[in-house]
């Protein structure tokens, strides 16, 4: 059930969304990419954590603010410990990524 959606090393196991989260998620997973635009406070870390969960694969996250890279690396080894992450600061640091 897309509502509530296992993260097995959460603590808490089981996390539940919110309504526009399963409403607009459940439109991406029928798409081959999706862009979350949510405001500020509703879940737009959470939202794309699922998303590429269910998905599987690689996803690609652009944070337009360096306050933005630590709240979805901290929740990401928090929900999917075992993600592997490529953070990508200058433009360099896109052809070191293979």
């Amino acid at each position: 059930m897309l509502s509530e959606i296992q993260f097995p090393s959460h603590q808490l196991g089981t996390i539940k969304l919110l309504p526009h989260q399963v409403e607009d998620l459940a439109g991406a997973l029928l798409k081959r990419n999706s862009l979350i635009t949510w405001d500020t406070g509703l879940g737009k870390t959470l939202g794309g954590i699922t998303w590429s969960k269910l998905k599987g694969g690689k996803t690609l996250v652009i944070a337009p603010a360096v306050n933005t890279i630590d709240p979805w690396l901290q929740q990401l080894k928090e929900y999917v410990p075992d993600s592997t992450v490529f953070l990508c600061k200058t433009k360099k640091d896109i052809f070191k990524y293979k």
